[in-house]
């Protein structure tokens, strides 16, 4: 008695058709999307899903084991470097500088950690030099492992003049502040501003995303690698990078200078009904695209979209816009 067959010569022959259609239409959707301008950014924020896995989502996970304040009358000047731990700073409405350490140490247990009942030196180092205040890690208490020690570090709301700040991991929550400068430089980290002004401000994070809410200054310089820049409203001189980053962007008609340079992102700015704008558009492989609401008066010529570089003005076009992508599109907005 024959064998009867599991798949008859039929079935196998539709099956390998299938097999073969399959392979010939991904194949060509790959030729299609390699030779167009398609980029993931151009559909959801590639950095927000992909930089969870360098921020830290957890809060001070540990005891507080120290605190201490620090006057800040007549200090012109507060910088605060804590590269290498895992730092949160927030803003609030004391009057002095507060200076927390969290640990997660067992107390049951014999090690050796900063709320000894033998230890009597500060976990930070506070130096002041005229009207110059600096604040570290004590690394000479801090003898662990870093990423046994968390910190909080609070800012009063009254403080006004300049504030430097350089960390690694962690979180900058600052809102309501008025200071004369701000430097702000940091790693695996968010920074979040909201009203906050200044002066001038330079702030440039690696692996994170900025976030400029209800935030003035005259000059900013600020730039990203691996995260997104998002600032509202903007003026004065603006310089905005990312590496790898987007860029969203709320101009106002006090903007004097914005030069914007990216790669592997795209470029949206929000811009005011009426303006005297001078754009310049340089891509490698992007387009310019326009999606102005009843456009009128000068903004009547703006072209809707372009494929690579391009130029125009609005009004006189005193105020220069200078956009520069590799990869990425620029688009206006109201």
């Amino acid at each position: 008695m024959a064998k009867q067959k599991l798949i008859s010569t039929k079935m196998k022959v539709f099956m390998l058709c299938l097999f073969a259609g399959s392979i010939i239409s991904f194949s060509a959707a790959g030729v299609l999307l390699y030779n167009s301008d398609f980029t993931l950014a151009n559909y959801f924020d590639v950095n927000d899903w992909n930089l969870n896995f360098f921020s830290n989502s957890s809060r001070l996970q540990g005891h507080e084991s120290y605190l201490t304040n620090q006057d800040l009358n007549e200090i012109e000047n507060l910088s605060i470097d804590f590269n290498g731990y895992n730092v949160y700073f927030e803003t609030y409405e004391g009057n002095t500088l507060d200076l927390y350490l969290y640990d997660n140490f067992n107390r049951s247990s014999n090690s050796r950690n900063a709320t000894s009942s033998n230890t009597v030196e500060s976990p930070f180092s506070i130096s002041r030099e005229g009207n110059k205040l600096t604040v570290k890690p004590n690394t000479n208490i801090l003898t662990e492992l870093a990423s046994h020690y968390e910190f909080m570090i609070k800012i009063p709301y009254s403080y006004n003049k300049g504030l430097s700040i350089n960390s690694s991991s962690g979180e900058m929550k600052l809102d309501n502040l008025k200071l004369s400068n701000m430097n702000l430089k940091a790693i695996n980290s968010t920074i979040n501003l909201n009203s906050v002004s200044c002066e001038s401000a330079n702030i440039s994070l690696t692996n994170g995303n900025i976030h400029g809410d209800s935030f003035s200054s005259k000059n900013l310089i600020a730039s990203t690698v691996n995260g997104n820049l998002y600032f509202s409203p903007l003026s004065g001189e603006v310089k905005l990078t990312t590496v790898n980053g987007n860029i969203h962007s709320t101009i106002t008609s006090y903007l004097t200078n914005l030069d914007i340079n990216t790669t592997s992102g795209y470029v949206n700015l929000n811009i005011p009904d009426e303006g005297d704008f001078s754009f310049n558009y340089s891509t490698m492989n992007g387009e310019f695209l326009s999606e102005l609401n009843n456009p009128n008066g000068s903004y009547l010529d703006i072209p809707t979209k372009v494929q690579g570089s391009t130029d125009f003005s609005t009004g006189n076009g005193t105020n220069k816009i200078n956009v520069k992508t590799v990869s990425g599109n620029f688009k206006i907005y109201n």
